[in-house]
């Protein structure tokens, strides 16, 4: 009778190979992604806000107490100015409504540093005008204890980024526009790098998973073994399929050169981020400001690099609502 070993076998089944592939592009995708989702949301919108506050403590101090003072009256505050004793016009600005006045104190710059001493002397100045609220704003800091101060005695305080971020809406239209320029130049050389090596990275991952070639059938004959006497004769398995490994290692090329499309797109000015939604559908992101013709017609002129740019179907997210979303071919 023949006894049965319950013990795993010393060999486990070998992971297909468009296992690996798989996997490796998946791998490379997330890391494609994962940097430009780090350069476009985070790094960008750090860059917005050191560039916003730069280029408003550029200007003067009442253009900056203007727009504060704009902002913070947009729920229909009449604004009123003040003058020193001498007539000379000061950093504050006196916003009245039906439920009462604020006294806005504005200290401009990036260098200041608001300590306790300004809470002290601000509601000495607001306890004499007779305001009931009290607001201090700068482009530079509060200190620490001093914001806890405020938080204790009812003091609004702005500092820094917040300021920009409040004054922006109210900011020409062409400076906003120079400031997301300059925002997005800052951060395009190191996402390039970064999505590269990404690609790169992903590229080489998927080279090493590719199945080794297999033995010349010329060069090495099997010569079956006799069967001994009474024993069954052994199962000779199926080999796989000749065009599995082929069509595996194809299908790799062609990920990578998607790859490699949807980086140079990114690349050309206007555009955001470039992403596949399908196999024939790339989705073009737009930055504010680029037309969806200019962009269109600068991703043709990749098709002589990418010849297969004239079988997708491109679809452009424009950041301008009046130009939605449109669908153009190269082909």
């Amino acid at each position: 009778m023949a006894c049965y070993s319950g013990l795993p076998s010393d060999r486990d089944p070998a992971v297909p190979p468009i296992v690996s592939i798989l996997v490796a592009l998946l791998l490379a995708a997330t890391l494609i992604l994962g940097a430009h989702f780090y350069f476009n949301r985070i790094q960008r919108r750090r860059k917005l806000l050191e560039i916003g506050t730069e280029v408003l403590a550029s200007r003067s101090w009442k253009d900056g107490l203007e727009l504060l003072a704009k902002a913070l009256a947009a729920d229909g505050a009449r604004i009123e100015g003040l003058v020193g004793d001498k007539g000379v016009p000061l950093a504050e600005r006196l916003l009245r409504r039906d439920s009462g006045s604020t006294l806005l104190v504005y200290k401009h710059g990036t260098a200041y540093r608001i300590a306790a001493p300004a809470l002290v002397e601000a509601q000495r100045r607001r306890e004499e005008l007779g305001a009931d609220a009290l607001c201090i704003a700068t482009l530079g800091s509060i200190d620490p204890a001093a914001a806890k101060q405020a938080g204790r005695d009812g003091i609004q305080v702005i500092d820094g980024a917040a300021l920009w971020l409040l004054v922006e809406p109210f900011v020409e239209e062409h400076v906003r526009r120079e400031v997301a320029r300059e925002a997005d130049e800052a951060v395009k050389r190191p996402r390039a790098l970064a999505t590269t090596a990404a690609a790169l990275l992903g590229a080489a991952i998927v080279v090493l998973n590719l199945p080794p070639p297999g033995p010349d059938p010329a060069a090495t004959t099997a010569v079956p073994a006799a069967p001994r006497t009474g024993a069954a004769p052994a199962a000779t398995a199926a080999p796989p399929p000749a065009g599995t490994e082929a069509e595996a290692e194809a299908e790799a090329q062609r990920e990578v050169r998607r790859t490699a499309l949807a980086l140079a797109m990114i690349d050309i000015e206007g555009v955001e981020n470039a992403a596949w939604a399908s196999s024939t559908t790339l989705v073009v992101e737009l930055l504010p400001g680029a037309t969806v013709e200019a962009v269109f017609a600068a991703s043709c002129g990749l098709a002589k690099q990418f010849p297969e740019l004239r079988d997708v179907r491109l679809q452009f997210e424009s950041a301008d609502p009046a130009e939605g979303v449109r669908w153009r071919r190269c082909g």
